[in-house]
């Protein structure tokens, strides 16, 4: 149970707040164990996005596309204005469309002019 929330801060480790730091006062627990142990270094090139990718361009229909960016938009909105840049450079690295998706529903949420709500996006023939 959760005493306190630190006021609305993030109580994970690293984030962009900079409000937790590592703690070199503890050391890890001591446990053993039978036979060799060694560092397991996963051989798919750091390879970060290929799941992603395969889920977004062959398991999701296009309906399906449509509804995750819009709803990735929607949460967007309630960010600071540079965790929403890094959110979308980590979606350039699944697909543009993704990213081109969810900026048109960030557009239209915050539309800075008139003439940009009334632009016909090629998002909005697909739908």
């Amino acid at each position: 149970m959760c005493l306190n929330n630190q006021n609305g801060a993030p109580n994970y480790f690293p984030n962009s707040f900079h409000g937790a730091t590592t703690s070199y006062r503890f050391k890890e627990s001591i446990y053993s164990v039978e036979g060799n142990v060694a560092r397991y270094e996963c051989s798919n090139d750091n390879d970060e996005f290929s799941q992603a990718k395969t889920f977004y361009r062959q398991i999701l229909s296009p309906d399906e596309r449509i509804n995750l960016a819009r709803n990735l938009a929607k949460s967007l909105t309630l960010t600071q204005q540079f965790i929403c840049k890094r959110a979308l450079e980590n979606f350039s690295n699944v697909d543009q469309d993704l990213v081109n998706d969810i900026q048109h529903f960030l557009n239209l949420q915050r539309p800075t002019t008139m003439e940009d709500s009334n632009i016909q996006t090629d998002l909005e023939r697909k739908i």
